[in-house]
């Protein structure tokens, strides 16, 4: 089961998902002479002013339900290895999924400060959109891997 690289794809693509609550993108901004730091999670945002007081708390629901979505369901698919056709359309719908968490990520971090302004900076603040990418390749991988198993499957049933 785990031995199968569409396994090691999916595990590999349900671990990125994990991780990608725990990055953390820090801004800072400066506007009529007052500095503020934000604090972005895939789940929430924070606004501080210097004094540490908060400006700005607010969560963002539909991200963090794909995320958790996408880090469950992999799992999941992970045990249906004999249930090839399932395994094969989980797959198509966590590329789906993955890209609306894409969508939603941007569209909630528009709202706070504006997309170009979030990867104006650091190399550490695109982690939040590669990793998403790279669920895709990763699900798309598995979905391949998933497809050429089941034609050796059918081969090896017509050849007895």
């Amino acid at each position: 089961m785990i031995q199968r690289i569409q396994s090691l794809f999916l595990l590999f693509a349900a671990v990125f998902s994990i991780l990608l609550y725990f990055v953390l993108i820090t801004q800072v901004t400066v506007a009529d002479g007052m500095e503020t730091i934000t604090y972005f999670r895939i789940c929430h945002v924070k606004q501080l002013d210097p004094n540490g007081g908060f400006l700005l708390s607010k969560a963002f629901i539909l991200p963090a339900v794909l995320n958790l979505l996408l880090s469950f369901i992999p799992l999941v698919a992970i045990f249906l290895f004999r249930y090839r056709r399932w395994q094969s359309t989980l797959c198509r719908f966590l590329i789906l999924l993955e890209s609306a968490l894409i969508v939603s990520i941007l569209f909630s971090f528009e709202q706070i400060s504006g997309v170009k302004s979030l990867f104006s900076g650091n190399i550490k603040n695109y982690l939040i959109i590669l990793i998403p990418v790279l669920n895709i390749v990763l699900f798309f991988l598995a979905h391949r891997a998933i497809l050429k198993d089941d034609k050796l499957i059918k081969s090896a049933d017509r050849i007895r």
